[in-house]
């Protein structure tokens, strides 16, 4: 039994050593023992290579602002686990995370008797369909992947909507080294009948997509196709667009987060908020429309955490992410002297997933973050084939140092892995 959130965190911890185990099986066995609870819930489910998170934010802003109680399961976490559990933005508090994790170990005592263990992620996401469906009931929750779709343990669930975003490569040990084999496993989450919606413009991840919907029988709504966007405006505070649909003749939406690929996040959302409201009776006006997706927030994506000095903070930790993160750059802040200070999983290949930036950039500096997937700031150094770089192997000296440099006209530039911004996140609360 658990007396506080520690106890939790150090459980989970533990849970890491098991490392990330693809498969079905447990999850069906352990949530028939907890009573199936995901059955009990309406569920938009939501895969791809980036901007899932984003797009629930952009959902989640809207429905809360048109007086829903929306709950969101996302990964990985900034600070503790707590953050994964969301209704309506926010957090589980510490009580109902005891009890619920004392109630799911109740359970897991029994499940566990003989050899089977589950590994971290299979239990954040039973107790996310637990938390839902009993401690705090909500009218939808937003269930994101933590990878590719068929194997992952969400995919447990048999949501009303299901959405992809784009299709990239990432996590290739696991779902393939091919854009095919990669759509394949996203595509996984495409249930019998269940609509599904997608923003991917790769004509082979389409392709896949377009075959697995037609064996299961589910409407396939695609980016210009069946809705559509049409940009507007762009300035630092945010981007302005026209949203068309085959409901929709014309929708002016404003967003504050920056970046084209933010405005086919904010456009997909758009179309699976569209198909609630047409077909599942959701009540959404179109003031809910304006406000929530200009509020809508998502913490570590093209973030400014300080203005004097000057840092961002991204997300991006593959190719995709890091040429969007460049366009958005190159659009939005030209004249801006970038530093970059990174660090990578060492499943990546830093030129491969860098070097969208290197033209932008006046000088790199490598680091590293504590996980056992994470890369060393040596092998980064060693591997980069970028002329101006330099070490600093503790990530909080390195933005300390360099944001002491910094002058009126630079920007420090922090991307690379989720878990290295984690580390930062005391720097700029």
């Amino acid at each position: 039994m658990f007396a506080t959130e520690e106890d939790i965190r150090l459980f989970l911890e533990a849970r890491k050593k098991i490392g990330i185990k693809p498969g079905l099986e447990r999850m069906e066995r352990f949530l028939e023992a907890l009573g199936h609870p995901q059955h009990r819930l309406k569920i938009v489910h939501i895969a791809g290579t980036n901007g899932k998170g984003s797009t629930i934010s952009y959902m989640q802003s809207v429905l809360k602002t048109a007086g829903y109680a929306v709950g969101t399961y996302t990964s990985p976490y900034f600070e503790n686990y707590r953050e994964q559990l969301l209704v309506n933005g926010e957090q589980i508090g510490e009580g109902d995370f005891i009890r619920l994790f004392n109630r799911l170990h109740e359970t897991l005592t029994v499940f566990e008797a003989g050899e089977v263990q589950l590994t971290e992620f299979e239990l954040l996401t039973a107790a996310a369909f637990l938390y839902f469906a009993e401690f705090r009931p909500v009218d939808l929750v937003l269930l994101e992947t933590g990878m590719g779709g068929r194997d992952d343990a969400t995919n447990i669930c048999f949501p009303i909507v299901t959405a992809i975003t784009n299709i990239a490569t990432d996590h290739e040990q696991f779902l393939g080294k091919t854009i095919e084999s990669i759509a394949e496993h996203k595509a996984g989450i495409i249930k019998s009948g269940v609509p599904v919606i997608t923003t991917t413009e790769n004509e082979e991840a389409l392709a896949i997509i377009s075959d697995i919907a037609k064996q299961k029988r589910a409407k396939l709504y695609t980016l210009h196709q069946q809705f559509d966007y049409k940009w507007i405006e762009s300035n630092e505070s945010g981007e302005q667009f026209e949203f068309s649909s085959m409901f929709v003749h014309s929708f002016l939406v404003k967003i504050s987060m920056l970046g084209e690929h933010q405005v086919k996040n904010a456009t997909l959302a758009f179309m699976i908020l569209d198909y609630l409201k047409r077909y599942y009776a959701f009540i959404i006006e179109d003031e809910h429309l304006l406000h929530g997706f200009e509020a809508s927030r998502w913490s570590g994506r093209g973030e400014i955490v300080s203005r004097k000095p000057f840092v961002m903070i991204d997300g991006a930790h593959n190719r995709a992410g890091m040429e969007q993160l460049a366009k958005m750059l190159k659009l939005h802040y030209p004249q801006k002297n970038i530093y970059l200070i990174t660090a990578l999983t060492k499943e990546k290949d830093v030129n491969e997933v860098l070097s969208p930036l290197y033209p932008l950039v006046a000088e790199i500096c490598f680091t590293e973050f504590e996980h056992e997937r994470a890369s060393t700031a040596e092998q980064l150094f060693d591997e980069a084939e970028f002329e101006h770089k330099v070490i600093e192997k503790s990530p909080v000296a390195a933005v300390k140092w360099k944001q002491l440099q910094l002058k009126e006209g630079d920007m420090l530039l922090l991307t690379g892995s989720l878990y290295f911004l984690a580390e930062l996140c005391p720097l700029f609360n």
